[in-house]
């Protein structure tokens, strides 16, 4: 498609830097850069959206996790402790072992995105 516009001297300034500094002969493969860079960028900026709320999720169920605990273990006045390093109980285990194989399973997820997208940025 070939589409005609204006720009102004600083952003055809831009273009030739970029030229220059990549070594792209054309203007047009030197916006095609900008554009790729752009787009790389903002899927960065959204997968870093996701994952701080995702973090945000995890601190607030981590506060509510130790608020329920620490009211269990103050009602039924258990004043042990035994750390995980020292034996883990079952359900830790079985917790654990759930939670890698659910985060194995989302890198898999976003691993076939991005190959199935097929673009390539150069």
């Amino acid at each position: 498609m070939k589409k005609l516009f204006d720009i102004t001297d600083d952003e055809y300034d831009l273009i030739k830097k970029v030229m220059r500094e990549t070594g792209i002969r054309t203007e047009i493969g030197a916006l095609r850069y900008i554009f790729g860079f752009y787009k790389l960028n903002y899927d960065l900026t959204s997968e870093m959206r996701v994952l701080k709320k995702i973090f945000r999720e995890s601190e607030n169920r981590e506060r509510e996790m130790y608020d329920a605990l620490n009211t269990i273990l103050i009602k039924d006045r258990i004043e042990d402790c035994i750390p995980v390093a020292v034996k883990k109980s079952n359900v830790y285990v079985g917790s654990a072992t759930y939670m890698k194989d659910q985060v194995a399973r989302l890198k898999q997820i976003k691993d076939n995105k991005k190959t199935n997208k097929g673009g390539k940025i150069k």
